[in-house]
């Protein structure tokens, strides 16, 4: 697996760009805006776009979708979140979605994306596993957690989602939506929302 971010977007959104170096294969995790520089990379690398995972449907982790869309492009995106309005309608949800929850595992090639529920601070969030990455959106952050004082934010469930991520390994790479890598064991031992969650 080869992987490269990007910040993008009005809220400098970290979007990774993740592909099978055998294949060409590639998917995105929350394009969040400047399609046409994302669509530039993919081009320069000779990558073929097939997926766009979504962790959540907030405005700033959506805004480029519509501009990657095309042929043999699969949205991927939690039920939960399509009536949540903070998608302010960056996104045209009368185009063709696939939908992932708990449990589901989408293969690229040699790839494959684990879907986990972990909502909280909306009410669809989900972070996606592959091999030894957790992209967690607006879960969890590097020394931090997502906002709850959203519409359909929800303390009690996230801390929840908290304890859950907390069971996975220690050396798990957590990459956030906002913030700098890190991983599931430093924010067990020095996140303070996560340690809070824990009591």
């Amino acid at each position: 697996m080869k992987l490269q971010v990007m910040q993008v977007g009005p809220l400098a959104v970290c979007c990774y760009l993740i592909w099978d170096e055998t294949t060409g294969s590639a998917a995105l995790v929350d394009p969040g805006g400047n399609a046409g520089q994302i669509r530039d990379l993919l081009q320069q690398k000779g990558l073929n776009l097939r997926h766009i995972f979504l962790t959540h449907m907030h405005y700033d982790h959506i805004g480029g979708v519509d501009g990657l869309r095309g042929e043999g492009v699969r949205v991927w995106v939690c039920p939960a979140d399509l009536d949540n309005p903070l998608h302010q309608g960056k996104m045209d949800l009368t185009q063709p979605l696939s939908y992932y929850d708990e449990g589901s595992a989408v293969a690229m090639d040699g790839l494959t994306f684990e879907i986990l529920r972990t909502p909280g601070h909306s009410p669809g969030s989900v972070c996606i596993r592959c091999g030894d990455v957790l992209f967690t959106g607006d879960t969890l952050f590097a020394g931090s957690v997502g906002r709850t004082d959203f519409p359909g934010g929800d303390r009690k469930a996230l801390d929840a989602s908290l304890r859950r991520l907390m069971e996975l390994d220690d050396e798990l790479l957590v990459l956030s939506g906002h913030s700098a890598p890190t991983t599931i064991g430093a924010e067990r031992a020095g996140n303070p929302f996560v340690q809070e969650a824990l009591q």
